[in-house]
């Protein structure tokens, strides 16, 4: 059992395809600086953060999901009532044809210091949804400071939502 919580400036991650939910998991107050995520695909999340988890200056480029999944690059996820959020800070997602980020929030929410918080990244040329959320706890949300360009739109006959910027938040919440 190895235990490691800061990854900086040694992991690139390319070419995996993995029928696993995951490529990766990180949980606990794992750091991943400067990092490459590149053309990988599971059946599930890519890379899975839980509870104060960081990706800073990282790269996600030309991840894919698997044929029937709905695969996302990465998911910031919060389960408990006080725990601390997860930050995606500097980072870019490009030309991913997969979801860029998901944040997926269970549990009750708490003060701001749990949020979620995705700042100054950059979401460009993907073919999917660049930021999805649910609706199941009070957990603060942040977005801020980030551009988006080139994003496919979806059509109104699409079955699935490509291109779509932020879905499954609620107007000033």
């Amino acid at each position: 059992l190895i235990f490691i919580y800061y990854f900086k400036n040694i992991l690139a991650i390319k070419d995996i395809e993995t029928t696993n939910a995951r490529v990766m998991y990180l949980n606990d107050g794992v750091t991943l600086q400067n990092s490459s995520i590149i053309n990988c695909s599971s059946t599930n999340t890519h890379i899975y953060f839980e509870r104060n988890c960081k990706a800073i200056n990282c790269l996600f480029e030309g991840n894919y999901k698997q044929s029937g999944s709905n695969g996302v690059a990465i998911q910031l996820r919060g389960s408990k009532e006080n725990e601390i959020g997860n930050l995606i800070e500097n980072c870019s997602f490009r030309n991913n044809s997969c979801g860029s980020v998901s944040i997926y929030n269970t549990g009750a929410g708490g003060d701001n210091k749990d949020k979620h918080i995705v700042r100054n990244s950059k979401v460009i040329g993907n073919t999917d949804i660049c930021i999805s959320m649910n609706e199941q706890s009070e957990r603060p949300i942040e977005i801020t400071g980030c551009l988006f360009e080139e994003n496919v739109a979806a059509s109104a006959a699409a079955t699935s939502p490509q291109g779509i910027i932020i879905t499954g938040g609620t107007a000033g919440d």
